[in-house]
């Protein structure tokens, strides 16, 4: 988007659907038989959280002879989502646990020379 005095602006909204789980159980290997873990709910009867996140950059150039000076500021995740990103599914006291979240609302400021 072109904005006033020449200032660029480009918004993305990237959209990543929640993956799908089930409860798992680990089986130690104590068990003669077996040792692993087992799925004891049909995979996909949770599905971990949307994600949503609103990023925008920012862009003026400015014209300097023969080059140009690009200045920009990009800001990631603007509206502060804190979706968790993977989860525990084992059964326990971590069940559904977070174990990743989107990362928090960060800047970047920055200059580029173009010749």
């Amino acid at each position: 988007i072109e904005g006033p005095v020449g200032v660029r602006f480009s918004p993305v909204v990237p959209y990543s659907q929640g993956t799908p789980y089930g409860r798992t159980v680990t089986v130690n290997s104590a068990n003669p038989f077996f040792a692993g873990t087992i799925l004891v709910e049909p995979m996909g009867t949770r599905r971990m959280d949307d994600i949503v996140v609103f990023d925008l950059k920012t862009e003026k150039r400015i014209p300097l002879g023969k080059t140009s000076l690009r200045a920009f500021v990009d800001v990631f995740n603007i509206l502060n989502s804190d979706a968790a990103d993977t989860m525990s599914w084992g059964t326990g006291a971590g069940f559904e646990r977070p174990t990743q979240i989107v990362g928090p609302r960060t800047a970047r400021v920055g200059f580029r020379f173009e010749w």
